[in-house]
């Protein structure tokens, strides 16, 4: 059975970056479609650490309560050991703040060259578990859980592609084309910031008094504009003599005017 469909954004692949995208669009008031070809979300650990400008974009969409509630307690550190086994010795540690830690020096770091967010650990099968559960109770996202992109194509302005289910059913999708943007950098990039590094004292009025004073630390960059990601994910599976699995993936990302920090 073909049945066709008009939505605004087709996300292929409902992993972290699909399942984030879908709800900030919906946040947005756009609606979409999420395909994905497998049946459930994912059942391995995979993603580990979620950092802390990421964190952000997650309190924006209200999640980040429940998924720190569900990955490892703030009390503990992200401490890396390096250790032949299970059982040491340790050749040396490579020291990472718990979030509780994190928090503390965020809050004294109010200036925003710091994220408002300490990172996180999360497997990413709880993560996808909670922000699939999230997509599927969104009324702007339409969930499509094992179907497979099989091709899309350029047509005018707008792009047609072609979904199958693990039934054989064909679903035609006509998607507009979009661009991802991202603003990773520090707050207050785009206007002239003043510090009090250095303790640059000076006299002001009459008599001994002396006051803090501030000098300019950074220009005012008034062209900066958000970094652009263009991306296309393409999956193929084949089963070969009933016991040969072979699955390929291709992508194809294109980033413009990256954003660094100086």
């Amino acid at each position: 059975m073909t049945q066709t469909l008009d939505t605004p954004v087709l996300i292929a692949g409902a992993g972290p970056t699909g399942l984030v995208l879908a709800s900030l669009l919906s946040r947005h008031g756009i609606s979409c479609v999420l395909a994905e070809r497998n049946t459930h979300t994912t059942k391995f650990p995979k993603m580990d650490i979620t950092n802390g400008a990421s964190m952000e974009l997650l309190r924006r969409l209200g999640v980040d309560d429940e998924l720190r509630r569900l990955g490892v307690a703030s009390q503990h550190s992200f401490d890396v050991i390096f250790a032949p086994g299970l059982d040491g010795p340790e050749i040396t540690r490579w020291r990472l703040p718990s979030v509780d830690e994190e928090w503390a020096t965020l809050r004294g770091s109010p200036d925003g060259t710091r994220p408002g967010q300490p990172w996180q650990r999360c497997s990413q099968a709880i993560f996808e578990a909670v922000m699939m559960d999230r997509c599927r109770r969104d009324p702007l996202i339409d969930v499509r859980q094992g179907w497979q992109l099989q091709s899309c194509a350029q047509n005018g302005d707008a792009v047609e592609a072609t979904l199958v289910d693990d039934t054989g059913d064909v679903l035609k999708i006509r998607a507009s084309y979009g661009v991802t943007g991202n603003d990773g950098i520090g707050d207050f990039a785009y206007v002239t910031t003043v510090d009090p590094g250095g303790q640059r004292n000076y006299s002001f009025g009459t008599g001994d008094n002396v006051y803090l004073g501030f000098s300019p630390s950074g220009p005012a960059r008034a062209d900066l504009k958000w970094e652009e990601t263009r991306q296309t994910d393409i999956g193929f599976d084949a089963y070969l003599l009933n016991s040969l699995s072979l699955t390929v993936d291709v992508y194809k990302k294109k980033t413009v005017g990256i954003l660094q920090n100086p």
